[in-house]
């Protein structure tokens, strides 16, 4: 399936083994030798960061700071930190951008993303282009509008050798700190995710780790240097966290930042070599596995919370798959030709492209990693002449790295990136029932009868029951509970009794099928001292633990 409004990524294979570097070394240090330097870094960042500052924009129209709101936060939206990438290049587009979002469930977008130069400044491409741009105006205000942050992602990404480029933006970093500031000042952004991403080295000095001291006292400089309350984030490797050598000082970090977004994906590069897959070369798997491979989304939260406390680490799940032509529909296959990703939105949409011979298709999960139930999926391509093979992360995978966020008590998911789900019912669905799962409530806020109806609805999210208590504001003697209430279709309903003249206060709560509780939806209704009486009785009240009915009316 071609994908028409977001390029794929595509490179040679030997291209992409030669930029995953080395023969991967593990991290599982009881039973494998220690990891070699930055060996998790994902390839799929510096694709989209390329086509980010070469996007063709067209004529914007220039930035115009967005209303005045309300400070950014509060107790609406998800339990737990919800942080999505935002592509500058297709930040606007009618399927795939912003308006597509449902904001209610975001904590945090990051813009991505501004370029750093070797001087510190930042590139005059398009990434800055939309930043200063009308588009960033619509971002701001309606992500504010929602309570949900927007923050600027700053990047330098280089693995040539050396990594002259990294060297001379960290040495500029002073420049780099103070127009970065500027910027957040200028447009009322809410802070900064770093996408520095690189290899440890002298940086032609005398000490072999010169790149990682450096960065750590770029992040220290940076988060003093920001205003007061300003969000600050850095994206690391699914490795970093007991990598004593590589890049990122994840424990040396951790009193800077305020959360570390890791890059848990396109871990397919860096488990190919190992157990259980052993491939002599290059060959498709997950690109998050959940377990069963060497380096997976379990062990890396385990290693991330053994340095650094749990409420700072975001897990960062991939909205891509990775296809390419294979010689076999079996699992696993060496690729014949070039790999690409494929944009969730387009993966979701293989089975129904034209390119398919029909009865070709078939979806399974791998076999490896029963826990995580990621897919992989077979066809022949018409078109391509050829057996294509993807493996993705579909919304039922998904859903399974947002449980370990939740048993891990983490601080959240990260989201790579939201342009590739746009508006997909099913992920936005996924997220809510993990959390957030909101309940609107449908109650009059006058009642004419002294029997009145409830109903509640979670939307989206998957939900088993409600819970439901009232409140009689007219006597105060505490909540009473009335559920819980069987849920269908994620909807419940539940007729209640009052007492003439009286006002009370209902709160519900959702129990979604991952096993979140969520918070407590409120409304008020009175019942009119005019209200027919439904029954002959005209209310009830508690006695000595005892339903009892009050006969005077």
């Amino acid at each position: 399936m071609s994908l028409k409004r977001i390029q794929h990524f595509a490179f040679p294979l030997l291209a992409l083994i030669a930029l995953a570097g080395f023969a991967p070394e593990g991290v599982l240090a009881d039973t494998s030798p220690p990891p070699s330097q930055d060996a998790t870094h994902p390839l799929v960042m510096q694709q989209a960061a390329s086509q980010v500052a070469n996007a063709k924009v067209g004529v914007l129209r220039p930035y115009k700071a967005p209303p005045k709101l309300p400070a950014v936060g509060g107790a609406a939206g998800p339990q737990r930190e919800v942080f999505g990438f935002a592509l500058a290049s297709s930040l606007v587009d009618p399927t795939l951008g912003y308006g597509t979002w449902d904001f209610s469930l975001l904590s945090t977008v990051a813009f991505f993303g501004v370029h750093v130069q070797d001087d510190g400044t930042f590139a005059p491409d398009s990434g800055l282009a939309v930043w200063n741009s009308s588009e960033l105006s619509g971002l701001m205000a309606t992500a504010h509008a929602h309570g949900t942050k927007v923050v600027l992602t700053i990047i330098e990404q280089d693995f040539s050798g050396g990594t002259p480029h990294m060297c001379a933006a960290l040495q500029h970093a002073g420049t780099t700190i103070a127009t970065t500031v500027n910027e957040l000042k200028a447009k009322g952004a809410d802070g900064v995710n770093v996408d520095y991403e690189g290899l440890n080295g002298s940086c032609g000095s005398s000490d072999p780790s010169a790149a990682r001291h450096a960065f750590t006292s770029f992040a220290a400089e940076l988060r003093l240097a920001m205003p007061a309350g300003s969000y600050l984030s850095v994206d690391t490797y699914a490795s970093s966290a007991i990598d004593a050598v590589g890049f990122f000082d994840v424990r040396a970090l951790a009193g800077q930042v305020d959360s570390f977004f890791v890059m848990a994906y396109d871990l397919e590069y860096s488990n190919y070599a190992r157990a259980p897959l052993s491939c002599g070369g290059f060959c498709l798997g997950p690109t998050a596995p959940l377990t069963g491979y060497y380096y997976n989304d379990t062990t890396t939260a385990a290693q991330y919370m053994s340095a650094v406390p749990a409420s700072k680490v975001i897990l960062g799940v991939p909205y891509y798959g990775r296809k390419s032509c294979v010689t076999s529909p079996t699992p696993n296959q060496y690729p014949s030709g070039a790999v690409t990703a494929d944009a969730y939105v387009d993966a979701v949409g293989e089975a129904g492209s034209p390119l398919v011979k029909p009865g070709s298709y078939s979806a399974q999960r791998d076999v490896h990693d029963s826990s995580g139930a990621e897919r992989w999926d077979v066809w022949v391509n018409t078109s391509l002449n050829c057996i294509r093979e993807l493996y993705w992360d579909d919304a039922y995978a998904l859903g399974k790295k947002y449980d370990l966020v939740n048993r891990d008590n983490l601080r959240g998911v990260g989201i790579w990136n939201l342009n590739y789900g746009g508006g997909s019912p099913e992920l936005w669905s996924a997220l809510s029932t993990y959390f957030a799962c909101p309940v609107s409530i449908t109650l009059a806020a006058t009642q004419t009868t002294t029997q009145f109806a409830l109903s509640m609805s979670t939307g989206s999210c998957a939900v088993t029951s409600f819970d439901v208590q009232e409140f009689d504001a007219s006597i105060n003697q505490g909540w009473l509970q009335l559920g819980p209430v069987k849920a269908s279709g994620g909807t419940g309903s539940l007729v209640l009794n009052g007492f003439v003249g009286r006002t009370y206060e209902i709160q519900v709560r959702a129990h979604a099928t991952s096993g979140l509780v969520g918070t407590w939806a409120q409304a008020n209704t009175t019942v009119a001292a005019t209200a027919t009486k439904s029954h002959p009785w005209s209310g009830l009240y508690i006695l000595d633990g005892l339903l009892v009915a009050d006969l005077g009316g």
